[in-house]
């Protein structure tokens, strides 16, 4: 997975797919994404990274919440950026935001729980009632 601080870190990563929507998304009045999003900014590079997103559904068995490659979630944001290179999950975690998630489109299509936490988002549907 690649992690991303700041704006400089990101062009040097040359991926502009990911520096349009951050830009479309936020006013960067930083050089700090921790400041702009509350988070950092991750690119997932394999389908197993995805449990490093958190979902809304609780575990059912264990004391912690479910990762994406196990459940599929409401998020404030999960959307394709305008290319449809990648999808984008954002879940603010904290009073500040949260960290930012681009999936590649391959991984993501091989997922059934991106694509309908996808749907769910747009459809608006109310994460309470998630199972």
């Amino acid at each position: 997975m690649m992690i991303f601080r700041n704006m400089r870190a990101l062009m040097e990563g040359e991926l502009p797919s990911v520096e349009r929507w951050l830009d479309a998304h936020d006013s960067l009045e930083s050089d700090d994404y921790m400041s702009d999003f509350g988070g950092w900014v991750y690119v997932l590079e394999r389908p197993e990274e995805l449990h490093w997103i958190d979902t809304l559904v609780k575990h059912p068995t264990k004391n912690r919440w479910m990762h994406l490659n196990e459940a599929s979630s409401v998020f404030d944001i999960a959307e394709w950026t305008e290319d449809g290179l990648y999808a984008v999950i954002w879940m603010a975690t904290n009073n500040a935001g949260g960290p930012v998630f681009f999936i590649p489109r391959e991984i993501a299509e091989g997922s059934e729980h991106v694509l309908e936490s996808i749907a769910m988002t747009l459809d608006g549907k109310d994460a309470s009632n998630q199972t």
